[in-house]
């Protein structure tokens, strides 16, 4: 009788710490998906199995999904994530949060499509959600609209190659002009002459690899 009870006053014990352990997790989890819910950023969380757990405000404006419709779907059955050019399906991001438990980001010119089919340019990230034990019970996925960053950087991209092609036609006709003066086509140089006409030259020279330079960057940020 003695060790009966002493063995139930063990296991009370070891009850009480295991559920005074997870109520606290419990209540953790809680207090973060409600962060989660009222944070700016488009949030979703998901569990294990890949079902949507959490669907914030930011997320329904977004997707044009309300958190109902989607809260306990799989992600893959309600979001579309793809690359723009494409079109190419994108899930492994999150794949890798739960599977692997590392963060991960899309790619760079990435768009999530609305429900009325709509594509909207965002930035995304997924991140692994784990337990006090270490183990990988979901991922939360973080997205933004950047529809008005994507416009500014296109304006801006279209401006510097527009300022870089006028600067490049001058810069073009002074070549021709400083090798028609070198050449002595309209009349005989003296030495100091030809020496400030190659100084000029060297100018014209840095001032066109310059601006060469700058549409070749401008061309690999279009294609990034």
């Amino acid at each position: 009788l003695i060790l009966n009870i002493a063995f139930i006053f063990l296991f009370y014990k070891i009850f009480r710490r295991v559920y005074a352990r997870e109520l606290d997790f419990i209540k953790e989890k809680e207090k973060n998906e409600a962060i989660l819910l009222s944070i700016g950023d488009a949030v979703l969380e998901v569990n294990r199995d890949g079902k949507i757990s959490v669907f914030n405000k930011a997320a329904e404006i977004i997707t044009g999904f309300s958190a109902d419709k989607v809260v306990g779907k799989h992600y893959q059955e309600m979001l579309k994530f793809m690359t723009e050019e494409d079109e190419t399906l994108r899930y492994e991001f999150i794949e890798d949060a739960l599977t692997r438990g590392i963060q991960t980001n899309l790619p760079k010119k990435a768009v999530i499509v609305k429900k009325n089919g709509e594509k909207i340019p965002i930035t995304d990230s997924a991140a692994p959600v784990i337990d006090p034990d270490g183990n990988i019970i979901g991922a939360v996925v973080v997205f933004q609209d950047v529809t008005k960053e994507r416009e500014l950087e296109k304006i801006k991209l279209e401006f510097l190659s527009l300022a870089s092609h006028q600067l490049r036609t001058p810069l073009s006709g002074i070549k021709w002009l400083i090798e028609t003066l070198e050449n002595e086509k309209v009349g005989p140089l003296t030495k100091e002459q030809k020496e400030y006409i190659h100084f000029i030259n060297q100018g014209n020279e840095r001032m066109l690899k310059l601006v060469n330079d700058l549409l070749s960057v401008i061309r690999l940020e279009g294609e990034n």
